[in-house]
């Protein structure tokens, strides 16, 4: 059996496909409010997604690559230093409504809000991370992990690096716990354990300095 290489770059255009595909397979397995949805909704939601996320100087995906198939992803956020005009959210539109259907909408709108993040100032959170499940023995959630790590600590202005896990995920905590992230706070909301099976979320931090 030959030996795959993974490498990581940061996303580019030409991968966008290849990405969303990853994507909608991670969320359909993740949060029951895709289940209904067509791989063509998810597709029409996704690429939307990246071309808002694309005109944002405060985020940073970067993508696990073997050939050029897309088989792992992070994406970073932080708070900009300077205010910066707020871009049209081309998500919450009469566009998006009519793709979703209204009841399919309002359920989607109402998750992303209960899973949206403002990172406060000298933070770098971990919007997203995933990795497809036929790759997951190849060591490419670690590869993400040491390289978030690293590009926090390259940035003077970070002085930790957080992310948000649902209580149940207990192996994926204990992972990031091998990186010396440690859970320094945990919220409850009955609207998020309707939407995704957890009514409680731990807010796991890791310090820089």
């Amino acid at each position: 059996m030959s030996e795959t290489t993974i490498r990581l770059e940061s996303m580019q255009p030409k991968h966008s496909q290849s990405l969303i595909e990853l994507l909608i397979y991670t969320f359909r397995n993740h949060f029951k409010q895709c289940q209904n949805l067509s791989n063509e909704q998810l597709t029409h939601l996704f690429e939307k997604r990246l071309e808002s996320s694309s005109n944002e100087s405060s985020t940073h995906r970067i993508i696990a690559l073997e050939d050029d198939k897309v088989v792992g992803t992070l994406c970073l956020k932080w708070k900009p230093e300077l205010e910066q005009a707020k871009a049209k959210n081309v998500l919450f539109s009469k566009e998006m409504v009519q793709v979703l259907g209204k009841w399919d909408f309002f359920k989607l709108a109402l998750s992303l809000h209960l899973l949206k993040h403002e990172p406060a100032l000298y933070e770098c959170y971990i919007a997203d991370i995933s990795v497809h499940p036929e790759h997951q023995e190849q060591g490419i959630e670690p590869l993400l992990i040491q390289w978030a790590c690293d590009f926090a600590k390259k940035d003077t202005k970070f002085d930790l690096i957080t992310l948000y896990l649902m209580d149940k995920n207990k192996d994926t905590a204990r992972f990031f716990e091998k990186f010396f992230f440690r859970t320094c706070l945990q919220k409850k909301s009955f609207a998020r354990s309707v939407l995704f099976d957890d009514y409680q979320w731990n807010y796991m931090t890791l310090p820089l300095k």
